[in-house]
């Protein structure tokens, strides 16, 4: 089924992911949060994350691969996940670029990856890193 252009949002409105009832988030899981048409991509971008900044309870990092580059966002409150990506895409749920990025952090960091997040911006003052 086709979803009408009008029933997308853009990337850069938050897009909720509820945390398992630990604070958990497990990367098969994250497939039910991407478009069909996204996941029969046959070729995945390996994505290079960069931490930018955190500003208030929201953590950004640069999301590379090649020669581009968007901003990811992601905030965790009431044991959900708050996702944007700066490429304005418009999506029924996650782009390609957070999809990637997403699973990317969680291979990397374990599936409490969210929850260790959630407590460093709970101690964080508005950082910005020079990288």
């Amino acid at each position: 089924m086709k979803i009408h252009k009008d029933d997308l949002r853009n990337t850069n409105d938050a897009y909720v992911i509820p945390l398992g009832r630990d604070g958990q988030l497990h990367p098969d899981s994250l497939k039910k949060h991407i478009d069909t048409y996204t996941l029969n991509f046959k070729q995945w971008h390996i994505n290079v994350l960069a931490p930018l900044c955190t500003v208030g309870k929201r953590a950004e990092y640069y999301n590379t691969y090649g020669t581009l580059t968007y901003i990811l966002g992601i905030e965790v409150s009431s044991n959900q996940l708050y996702v944007t990506c700066s490429c304005k895409r418009r999506v029924e749920k996650l782009c390609h670029h957070t999809y990637a990025a997403l699973k990317s952090l969680l291979i990397t960091g374990g599936t409490d990856y969210f929850l260790k997040l959630s407590k460093i911006l709970q101690n964080t003052q508005c950082t910005t890193s020079n990288t």
